[in-house]
Formats: C-alpha cells, sequence, structure tokens
C-alpha cells in the first residue's frame, strides 16, 4: 500500500509565539477604560504611555532565544493619529525609531499585522472621527462590504511604513459574530493592498482542547484562493502580572510558577508540552500590556523563561514558524493533489499545489530501497498516463541525522522526503 501521507515540516511540530497590541507609546488599555468602558479595572488607566525602550527589552529577548510568530502594530492606536502621519502628543522622531526598530529587529521574526485600525473605538472612514463603541462591537454590525475597505485601511498603513504582510489580527473578538463576512473581507482586503491570495487572521483562542489546529475558514482551490484561521491554544496566564497585587507579591518563585503554567523545568508538563505530545500545531499567544505587566516588565520575564525552556527541553522537536508560514503549509497539506507513477525500481510523484511552501515533508511506502531521489518541475493531465517532467531542479541529499530542507531519509520501506515545494512539484525516486 502507497499510504501518502503529508508531515509536519521537517517531522517537527510546527511553533508559533503570537504578540497581540504592540504600538508606538500608546496604551489603549488606558483608553479603553476612560472612554469606552470605565468598569474596566483601575489598573488600566495607571499608566497612559508605555515606554518605547520596553521595545528594546523585548527585542533583546527574542534575538537571545529562537523564536517566530506573529507580532501586532496597532495603525492609528486609540485613535491617536495614523503611524505614518505621527500620533498626537508625541515626538514624531520617537515614533519613527520604534517603527524602524520593528522594522529591522522585529520583521525578520514574526509577521507584522494590524490588529485592525485603532484597536479601541471605530473610526469613520470619511471623517476620521471616532465613534462611540469598540471596534468589534461595530464589526458585529458589518457585512463583507463594508469590512473590506475598514481591514484595507489597516493595511494600508502598514503598507506605507514598509511592511508586508498577508495577515491580520482581530482586536478583541472582532469579526466573531459575522465570521463568515469577516473571512471573506480579509482575503478581499489583502487582494486589494498586498495582491495575495492566501489570507490568514488570528480571532480564536482554544486553552482546552486535547488537539488545536489551523482552520480552513475560505477555500477556492481552482482559483488558488485560501483563508487560514489560526488558533492559539493557550489563554494569556501573564495577563494578571499587569495588577498592583502581583506586582506587590512577585518573586522569583512566582515567575517559575507562571512559566510552569506554559512548560515545566523538566519539560515534562504544561499546556505547551500538553500540545505538542498530543501531536498538536503549538501557537500560544500574549499581550503586549502582559509582558510589560504596568511598568514591572514582569511578564517579559516569564516569556523569556518560556522560550528559554522551550528551545533547551524540546527545541530539537519543535520547528519556530511565523504564522503566514504556517497558514501557507496548511493550506497546502489540506488542499495537494497527487500523481504516482510507479514500476519495481523507480517512482514519480507530482504535486499540484496550489500554495506552494518550503519544507513540503511527505512520505509513502515506495516498496523498494531508495538509492538517489531528485526534485523536478513537471506536469499532469487527466489523460495523460504519466506525468511530465521538463527541469531537473536538484538532487536531494540523504539525510544522516534530523531532517533537513532537501533532503530525504528511508525507514523500513516508508521514503520521507523534505523539499522546497516551490522550486520543484515533481519528486523522482531511483532504486539501489
Amino acid at each position: 500500500m502507497f499510504d501518502f501521507r503529508i508531515e509536519f515540516p521537517r517531522l517537527k511540530t510546527p511553533i508559533a509565539l503570537i504578540i497581540d497590541d504592540p504600538a508606538p507609546y500608546v496604551n489603549h488599555l488606558y483608553y479603553l477604560k476612560r472612554y469606552l468602558n470605565p468598569k474596566y479595572p483601575a489598573y488600566y488607566e495607571e499608566f497612559k504611555t508605555i515606554p518605547n525602550d520596553f521595545l528594546e527589552d523585548f527585542i533583546s529577548v527574542v534575538k537571545r532565544w529562537p523564536v517566530k510568530g506573529k507580532f501586532s502594530v496597532i495603525p492609528n492606536p486609540a485613535g491617536q493619529g495614523y503611524l505614518d502621519e505621527g500620533l498626537r502628543g508625541y515626538p514624531k522622531e520617537g515614533v519613527e525609531r520604534w517603527i524602524r526598530l520593528v522594522k529591522d529587529e522585529v520583521a525578520p521574526l514574526f509577521d507584522i499585522t494590524p490588529e485592525m485600525i485603532t484597536h479601541t473605538n471605530a473610526i469613520d472612514l470619511e471623517t476620521g472621527e471616532l465613534l462611540p463603541m469598540h471596534e468589534q462591537t461595530w464589526a458585529s454590525r458589518q457585512t463583507a462590504e463594508t469590512l473590506t475597505p475598514y481591514i484595507a485601511k489597516a493595511l494600508e498603513t502598514l503598507k506605507k511604513l514598509g511592511f508586508e504582510t498577508s495577515g491580520v489580527t482581530s482586536p478583541g473578538a472582532f469579526g466573531i459574530d459575522v465570521e463568515a463576512e469577516y473571512v471573506r473581507a480579509v482575503l478581499n482586503a489583502v487582494k486589494k493592498v498586498y495582491g495575495v491570495k492566501l489570507a490568514w487572521y488570528f480571532l480564536k483562542v482554544d486553552e482546552r482542547s486535547h488537539v488545536v489546529y489551523p482552520r480552513l475558514a475560505y477555500l477556492d482551490k481552482y482559483r488558488g484562493e485560501a483563508v487560514v484561521s489560526i488558533v492559539s491554544g493557550n489563554d494569556d496566564v501573564i495577563w494578571s502580572t499587569m495588577t498592583p497585587e502581583s506586582r506587590r507579591s512577585w518573586s522569583r518563585r512566582r515567575l517559575l510558577e507562571y512559566a510552569d503554567c506554559y512548560i515545566t523545568g523538566d519539560g515534562k508538563a504544561g499546556r505547551l508540552v500538553e500540545l505538542l505530545n498530543a501531536g498538536s500545531y503549538v501557537v500560544f499567544h500574549t499581550h503586549w500590556n502582559s509582558l510589560w505587566s504596568n511598568d514591572a516588565r514582569h511578564g517579559l520575564a516569564v516569556m523569556e523563561e518560556v522560550l528559554r525552556r522551550i528551545n533547551t527541553l524540546v527545541g530539537d522537536r519543535v520547528l519556530w514558524m511565523k504564522l503566514s508560514e504556517i497558514a501557507c503549509y496548511y493550506a497546502a497539506s489540506k488542499t495537494l493533489d497527487i500523481h504516482v507513477d510507479k514500476s519495481p525500481d523507480h517512482l514519480r510523484l507530482f504535486i499540484d499545489n496550489r500554495f506552494p511552501c518550503p519544507d513540503l515533508t511527505v512520505s509513502f511506502n515506495c516498496g523498494f530501497k531508495v538509492d538517489e531521489v531528485y526534485l523536478e518541475k513537471g506536469s499532469f493531465r487527466s489523460g495523460w498516463t504519466e506525468a511530465k517532467t521538463s527541469e531537473t531542479v536538484m538532487k536531494l541529499e540523504k539525510s544522516v541525522d534530523e531532517l533537513r530542507p532537501n533532503t530525504w531519509v528511508q525507514k523500513g520501506e516508508r521514503l520521507i522526503i523534505c523539499f522546497d515545494n516551490r522550486l520543484g512539484n515533481t519528486v523522482e525516486v531511483k532504486a539501489a
């Protein structure tokens, strides 16, 4: 039996860290309490500004430990001004330096997305006036036609700043009540601003399920269009580090207890380990305010310990990926078609994939001992007796330890191949 499977990339579990809510200077929680909901906790209003040097602290952590994921940049934080024009009450050079640091130091590791426009009050695109409701409340009454220009405005602002993205982040539960409309709007906006046909969004959290996978929210396979919903598998347990009670009682023991919620000091327990051991994607999120902890920065210290534990204790089992990379891989894994030509000493596998990705990893029983594997460009149509190849891209190397890009390994009769599907779509396997 051929038993074709799409494996995790490089046989490692995809893992990603999501950072919600960053912006230069503006603490959006202050504005949420003051202008939208006075019943929010008092500590929301304790600080109006998050100092820009906190970004430098964050960068030092993510450069010290391997990590990838998603990092939001709010285009018009709390309605205080579009970032490409400047923020009211804050120095323009400070805003520009913050953006430059994100572009130079954060963007190589994290997808940069808008978290819609203000993350507080919805904004009237025609007048620029703030509306007396949260963006997620406004979104719950919209259609794809009205959501599209709103999301596009957020993306256009980031594009003016020099960021490229194929995804967005929902502020709060933005879009959850009209998700079918939201999905269409995300795709339409990403296509309009960046010309991209594979879009993704972060909206949902599932901190209890044994396994948490991305979800294919929309697919038009023959147009090569898709939208992937990326789901976080944990709660933001360090949110409470903002509270006065947490800050007053802080200790090294508390830091380690928080880290244990993600992964214990021996790497055997914690929510992220549960997901890893269950064969799940491991996507987890936190917030800029959670890391900053109302200037105590305790949350960032916890996250550094979490990253240290992940990379030292289970680092050989995971592959850090941006959310765009996860979205592409997941879309490919759910939609590709194959054609197989096989003889006793030769096998040709043609893969029709509308969402080509690096590190595409597949396995199958080939029925013979393998000597050589080649990556080629090929084609196949209904009615043809076999797939045709036009160009040999490269000879894939036999792996001697762990599976690396453009290598293969055989375990018994099962052949596992990892290759860059953007370069070639046909695998030629020759017997020894």
